[in-house]
């Protein structure tokens, strides 16, 4: 079903958008769903493999190789491209992906397998509810800045556990609460959007949420994420694995992705307003001296005060 993107000497067949429709005698009935699968014209396949620090993909190449994967990868038709011994020794000097994913941390979720791709083809970064903290922001950075990857894909899954626990709204113990305050916004936002959901209904809307909400917390936390995004260099886009399915629903940019660069911008640009406190007068040599006789133990060079009564019979004499 799917074009094969090789010709007779092993070259791409040039197409620039192919979009075809896939029904396997072993799927469903109503499984139908078609993919832009954008070919590198007359690039060997085995540029794939290319040099690690070679700049091969446009954020577009980048896309159509990830969203060919997955279609490979759900219709039972997989590859295994770059997972052998040999592509191991082609990067033991270095990296190169094409892409970044930041994905949920769910087992289910094996990002290179539901893409059909192997080693050095993708720059992982996971954690549940796939948010977006200080690291996760660092390590996507690095991939962007250093190695120079095109697309960033968050990713998010159905039925997500994280998501769940944030939707129930339950005491959650040790470091998972710290874990989830990023996600409860979303959940916020797809209850406002939709308040008669049913529970399985709420999940499902606030996973979309959460993905464009870290999306946009990436904008506003990163400069680095957000200028390759501006200046066309980097593309991000959002995404939903279906745990049922093997399926990747594509969401694509965030609807908003210009008025959020915009908000993260002028937030650079504005100046952080310093507060001036002034000094504390400086002490007397008797406040230092007490200081001192406190916090040593050393009695005071002052001579303690009479007593009362001695100072009476004093002046008898």
């Amino acid at each position: 079903c799917l074009p094969d993107l090789r010709g007779s000497d092993g070259t791409g067949v040039g197409m620039s958008a192919c979009t075809q429709s896939l029904e396997g005698a072993s799927m469903h009935a109503s499984l139908r769903f078609s993919i832009c699968a954008r070919a590198i014209a007359g690039a060997p396949l085995s540029a794939l493999a290319s040099p690690p620090g070679t700049t091969r993909y446009t954020p577009t190449d980048a896309l159509d190789l990830l969203m060919a994967g997955n279609v490979r990868f759900s219709s039972n038709m997989c590859e295994h491209r770059n997972a052998d011994t040999e592509r191991v020794h082609d990067t033991s000097s270095g990296q190169s992906p094409f892409a970044i994913v930041l994905s949920c941390a769910d087992s289910r979720l094996p990002v290179e397998r539901v893409f059909d791709r192997g080693i050095g083809d993708v720059f992982t970064v996971r954690v549940a509810g796939n948010t977006s903290g200080p690291f996760q922001a660092g390590s996507i950075e690095y991939a962007v800045e250093h190695l120079g990857a095109p697309l960033l894909v968050v990713l998010g899954h159905s039925s997500c556990g994280a998501v769940k626990a944030a939707t129930g709204g339950g005491e959650a113990h040790g470091n998972i609460g710290a874990m989830l305050a990023p996600i409860v916004p979303a959940v916020a936002e797809a209850r406002a959007a939709a308040p008669d959901a049913n529970p399985d209904a709420l999940v499902d809307l606030a996973v979309r949420a959460n993905v464009m909400r870290s999306i946009s917390d990436l904008f506003a936390s990163s400069p680095t994420i957000a200028e390759a995004t501006e200046s066309g260099s980097l593309r991000v886009v959002g995404a939903v694995y279906n745990l049922e399915s093997g399926r990747v629903e594509w969401l694509g940019q965030h609807p908003d992705e210009q008025g959020v660069l915009a908000r993260a911008r002028e937030a650079r640009e504005t100046p952080v307003a310093i507060v001036n406190t002034p000094e504390p007068a400086p002490a007397t040599r008797t406040q230092q001296a007490a200081t001192t006789a406190r916090s040593t133990g050393t009695p005071s060079t002052k001579p303690a005060a009479k007593p009362q009564a001695h100072a009476k019979a004093d002046e008898h004499h």
